[in-house]
């Protein structure tokens, strides 16, 4: 009799059911009434079988799970396939014991499970493993699919004689001599050129390609004959028109249909696939895993510590410039393009980073009507933390979110676009297991964690090519974005290349202390990345990674206690010119106070100054300080004092500022002093606006656009403000920070800890797996067969979940048939005997079964009246 899938787990000890339970992330819950192992089983049975379980774990196998699974699949599993089938297929008998963990781990899994001297794989899971067309399809299948007209057309090709003549007796002849010759196919009639051609171009295929393809690629393009009306089948009649159809003559390549519609492939049986290309590298079972490799000490090397400053550029950049959400649901690129200017990498891309780092961190947000983005209260507080407390804002940002997916193309996410939040997340993690395994002070070979990578995972990149994401062309390129981008930018990692001599000059010019550490080429990463836009990208191409000590803590693997005190100054040099030199570690807080004030230097000029000008005083006092607030200010952070004519500057702005205020009445002006309003009224490019006046200080305007009132009377010379306008947030210039006191802010919120190697995410249901299930009492049942009397004494005895009788057999029957369930069941052979058989049942007439029958390979009809019972077995049939 077959195995089945319950039984395998019947027969398992209580402890790895437990361990499986777990290993899947089933609710406990739903086992925690049931009083026997059996009926624990059935029901585990059927939650194995769901889709989106066999995919997670699917996706936890490595490269040596996965090719196993394949092959079993390719094997017609089915049915338990024995040890010694495998090991044939493999073409070595001695890796059953190099075969022996990888099994142990699908087993917990619950992909696979050994029963005696085979393995059985489910047959739902047997649907989803990936697979090529080949790999599904054995020469017998192929064989059994023919009337016994086509098989004695094949025999004859062959020159087989086959005695006695039937069907069974011709598929064992045809797969002895395919299967059997070796790699030559040392056929009584050798192939032709043609044909080897044609099989050569399916084998690098994979051993399945359209007639069309093939005959393109192997056939100078002779493609009529696959045109014509049944093609496929006029080798049967003795009517070959080429090497294609002489290939299926000899029973090698035959047509199957796949997926919807009427869609032919060509294709080489997998079992006859492995003999035409030979075994499976024997060095792939027996090498020991892909592991992390350390590298030498690279000759030019880059640490990247700016991050906190150009995070505050962007919090400058969107106080002193309206930078709205655009309908793409993000910042404009304009806005990018003139926010890089300003940061340590002068890079969009890197821009971009930010921007999504800070707006998923609730750093910055739209607000207001024109949804302009401004500082966050949570991004006014960010500046008040300690250093490491925003640097991990800042990751876990990165690590928790899909605003900037790095294995996409175009990795800032677009409001129209789907994104799947679940594979992004899964493979940035699987990436960052394998960071933290290769530790801290050590250099990483970033081709041997794109190797340990692809071995661990490798569906990960698969598993998001099927949602249709715009990947990235590698997993290559993947690792390198992840490391050489992310996490150089996030100043968790620095990198390692072999030569960079050309890459410094893409430098911008720094100042003597420099805006961060720099060791050989200090901004390669930036240029590297081969251009400067938010979108499509080439790898930055390093040799090597080492975490930095802020890496190595944000990953868990140093405390904070670790951690260096970066250096700090609150102190700036306030020149005559009203231009501002900026230090490189000026503290956060203060640098942002001082961007609210000042515009950027002009384009070309060095990055370390801002300017005073009228225009940034003005929004400033906008904001809702005074001329005495940036006074003290500036007077209490600058090193050297203010120069009177700054001082006279700030004051002459302050005095005007105000004078004149705008609203909608329609559109009203109102202002200081009868004669500001006469001086307004005589102004040659005001007088299109004045409809008439209302008082000596009020007049009524002609226009529906105050922005455009505020930008012509600015240009002017004037300095008005707009009553509609938004409320400014709260003076960022307080008298206790003007007094030279720290803001207390509230601190931090806490933050998930990532996960370290090898660690998952426990749910809630593992974390009650101990306490809802009565495992101890279900181990009593350990060691007990499925049938109680076992299988030798089983006899007459039905299973306890076994129908029995003619309507309760046909109304099983009935609902297998629909949902393509597996069924056992138990004939009277006569004389007392009975024979029990799986079956694959596809129809139900009054008393009759039609199922495919795995004992013959053969579809059978069965009579109802004649069994003595039938169960389902739990696996779902293709």
């Amino acid at each position: 009799t077959m195995a089945s899938l319950s039984e395998a787990l019947y027969a398992l000890p209580t402890e790895r059911l437990r361990s499986l339970v777990q290993a899947r992330d089933i609710d406990p819950k739903k086992f925690s009434l049931l009083p026997t192992k059996r009926q624990l089983v059935q029901l585990l049975t059927s939650e194995l079988a769901k889709h989106a379980s066999i995919a997670a774990a699917l996706q936890q196998c490595n490269a040596r799970d996965l090719r196993l699974l394949q092959l079993l699949v390719s094997l017609e599993s089915g049915q338990v396939v024995k040890w010694k089938k495998i090991l044939d297929a493999l073409g070595a008998p001695d890796l059953q014991k190099a075969l022996e963990p990888v099994m142990a781990r699908l087993e917990t899994l619950g992909l696979a499970f050994r029963i005696g001297d085979g393995i059985l794989i489910p047959g739902p899971v047997t649907q989803q493993v990936p697979a090529t067309i080949a790999a599904r399809y054995t020469l017998a299948r192929c064989l059994n699919a023919y009337d016994m007209n086509a098989l004695r057309r094949i025999c004859g090709t062959l020159e087989l004689h086959v005695e006695p003549l039937s069907k069974n007796n011709c598929v064992t002849a045809i797969c002895a001599h395919l299967l059997e010759n070796g790699p030559a196919l040392a056929l009584k009639k050798p192939l032709d050129e043609e044909e080897i051609a044609v099989l050569e171009y399916l084998a690098q295929l994979g051993g399945a390609a359209t007639a069309l393809e093939t005959a393109s690629a192997a056939l100078d393009g002779k493609t009529d004959d696959f045109f014509r009306y049944d093609w496929q089948n006029r080798w049967k009649q003795g009517r070959e028109r080429n090497a294609i159809d002489r290939l299926m003559a000899r029973g090698i390549l035959h047509v199957v249909s796949q997926n919807y519609g009427f869609n032919l492939y060509l294709v080489i049986p997998g079992d006859l696939l492995r003999v035409l290309v030979g075994n499976i590298d024997q060095d792939f079972w027996i090498s020991p895993d892909v592991a992390l490799q350390t590298a030498d000490a690279p000759p030019a090397q880059t640490v990247e510590a700016g991050l906190a400053r150009d995070v505050v550029s962007l919090f400058g950049f969107v106080a002193a410039q309206e930078a709205v959400r655009t309908n793409t649901g993000y910042i404009h690129r304009t806005s990018l393009k003139n926010l890089a200017r300003t940061l340590n990498l002068t890079s969009e891309r890197y821009a971009a980073f930010l921007y999504a780092v800070c707006r998923e961190a609730d750093l910055i947000a739209p607000v207001g009507e024109r949804q302009a983005y401004a500082l966050t209260s949570r991004g006014q507080s960010w500046l008040q933390w300690p250093p490491a407390a925003r640097s991990r804002a800042l990751f876990e940002a990165w690590r928790t979110n899909t605003l900037w997916a790095e294995m996409i193309n175009d990795p800032l996410q677009k409001a129209s676009e789907y994104r799947p939040t679940e594979g992004v997340l899964q493979m940035r993690q699987a990436a960052l297991a394998l960071v933290v395994e290769g530790g801290a002070d050590r250099w990483i070979s970033l081709d041997s964690l794109t190797d340990a990578l692809t071995f661990r995972h490798p569906l990960l990149l698969a598993q998001m090519a099927r949602s249709q994401a715009d990947l990235v062309a590698s997993p290559s390129q993947f690792v390198r974005l992840l490391v050489g981008e992310c996490l150089y930018w996030l100043g968790m990692a620095e990198l390692g290349w072999a030569d960079a001599p050309k890459l410094a000059s893409a430098v911008a010019p720094v100042s003597e202390a420099g805006r961060g550490k720099r060791v050989g080429a200090g901004a390669s990463a930036a240029s590297a990345t081969g251009e400067a836009g938010a979108g499509k990208a080439a790898a930055p191409n390093p040799l090597c990674y080492r975490l930095t000590a802020l890496g190595a803590h944000l990953l868990g693997l140093t405390p904070a206690e670790t951690l260096p005190a970066p250096p700090q100054e609150e102190k700036f040099i306030v020149q005559a010119n009203a231009e501002i030199f900026v230090p490189p570690y000026l503290d956060p807080a203060t640098l942002y106070h001082l961007l609210t004030l000042t515009d950027p230097p002009a384009k070309g000029a060095t990055g370390n100054t801002v300017v005073l000008t009228r225009d940034s005083i003005r929004r400033a006092l906008d904001m809702g300080a005074t001329a005495r607030d940036l006074l003290a200010f500036l007077q209490s952070h600058s090193r050297t004092g203010i120069p009177q004519n700054v001082e006279y500057l700030i004051n002459e702005v302050g005095a005007k500022h105000g004078h004149i205020h705008i609203g909608r009445a329609e559109l009203y002006l109102q202002v200081d002093s009868p004669l500001l309003m006469h001086e307004l009224q005589t102004r040659r490019e005001l007088k299109e606006y004045f409809v008439r006046s209302l008082g000596e200080t009020v007049a009524l305007l002609r226009g529906d656009d105050p922005n455009k009132l505020l930008r012509d009377l600015r240009k002017a010379g004037y300095l008005p403000i707009s009553d509609d306008a938004h409320p400014a947030p709260a003076s960022a210039f307080n008298a206790n920070f003007n007094a030279g006191a720290k803001t207390r802010h509230a601190p931090p919120p806490p933050v998930s800890k990532p996960l370290g190697a090898g660690e998952t995410k426990p749910s809630r249901a593992r974390a009650k797996a101990d306490t809802t299930v009565n495992w101890e009492r279900l181990a009593l049942e350990d060691g007990k067969p499925w049938n109680e009397k076992g299988a030798a004494e089983a006899g007459d005895d039905a299973p306890d979940d076994a129908a029995r009788g003619e309507k309760a057999l046909k109304s099983l029957f009935t609902v297998a048939v629909q949902r393509r369930m597996r069924v056992e069941i138990a004939l009277d052979a006569g004389k007392g005997d009975i024979e029990q058989f799986t079956i694959d049942p596809y129809s139900v007439t009054r008393e009759f079964v039609v199922a495919f029958s795995g004992e013959t390979g053969e579809e059978q009809v069965y009579n109802i009246k004649q069994m003595r019972w039938a169960r389902e077995t739990g696996d779902v049939f293709a």
